[in-house]
């Protein structure tokens, strides 16, 4: 089993959840509302007496339908970002890793984009999480591959067929899946495994990390469930992760992470020297 159990299903959709978010102060305070944000605009018209029409209102064509933000403007800059993470592996000392984002790689025999943190390279710390964007607010999961000094091999954790997670859902409906999972390393590649997975919106919370304090962290809760993961009898959810995000930031805070421990932004997500 890898480290990484988790982290397939929570960190990706924490990416979604984040972005939904994004935007000025008075956007993240109406998270929970279901109302779409939107801008008006009056435009006077003269003719002989001075009238002016009744304001158009008008929302990017794939904005989030409860908060109104634009998909494409949400992820656009990201893959000259950087920041940096400090995390814990259960029984070892913290760690500081690497987090960047990368898209539109050819990947087993499909176009995937995904985030790194670490070094996913055999002998060192590191995740790359697969996933791509088929449409807006529509994130299609894929699977994670793993890497750690104790093994000279990575470690891919799978979905059979990729999973699609709908986010026009939220806030007040978050979405869930269930689909087979797999893991695979080396020449190995283990049965496909019934794999339940849930979101719960909590709320937003004042939160202080390494990087700094923010008012205004997202906080949301994952459950995990089936033959996959840790359940009682029947494959019910049992396993809980919680997440803490922000709107600019991503993730803030995971607990438990993805190596065993809390995982907390160390070093805020800032445009890579070069870029």
């Amino acid at each position: 089993m890898t480290r990484y159990r988790a982290l397939i299903c929570s960190a990706l959709a924490a990416l979604v959840v984040t972005a939904a978010a994004c935007g000025d102060d008075a956007a993240t305070t109406t998270l929970t509302s279901t109302t779409a944000a939107t801008s008006t605009t009056a435009t006077p018209t003269t003719t002989s007496t001075t009238t002016t029409t009744a304001p158009t209102t008008t929302i990017p064509g794939d904005a989030h339908p409860a908060w109104g933000y634009s998909w494409t403007g949400i992820w656009e800059g990201r893959e000259a970002m950087t920041a940096t993470y400090r995390t814990q592996i259960v029984g070892s000392d913290w760690m500081e890793l690497p987090a960047h984002f990368e898209f539109g790689l050819d990947w087993r025999g499909g176009t995937w984009d995904r985030l790194v943190i670490g070094t996913v390279e055999p002998g060192q710390y590191g995740a790359a999480l697969y996933f791509s964007r088929p449409e807006p607010w529509v994130l299609r999961l894929w699977g994670v591959e793993e890497t750690s000094p104790d093994r000279d091999e990575a470690v891919l954790e799978y979905f059979e067929v990729p999973q699609d997670l709908d986010f026009t859902l939220l806030p007040e409906a978050p979405p869930s899946l269930e689909g087979n999972m797999l893991v695979a390393w080396g020449e190995g590649t283990s049965e496909p495994a019934p794999a339940v997975y849930r979101m719960e919106w909590v709320g937003i919370e004042e939160l202080e990390v390494p990087a700094g304090a923010f008012e205004d962290a997202i906080h949301v809760s994952f459950g995990l469930g089936g033959d996959f993961y840790p359940a009682g009898p029947g494959g019910e959810v049992t396993f809980h992760s919680d997440l803490w995000l922000h709107p600019e930031q991503l993730i803030l805070k995971w607990d438990m992470g993805p190596a065993g421990g809390p995982l907390e932004l160390a070093e805020p997500w800032h445009v890579a020297e070069g870029n």
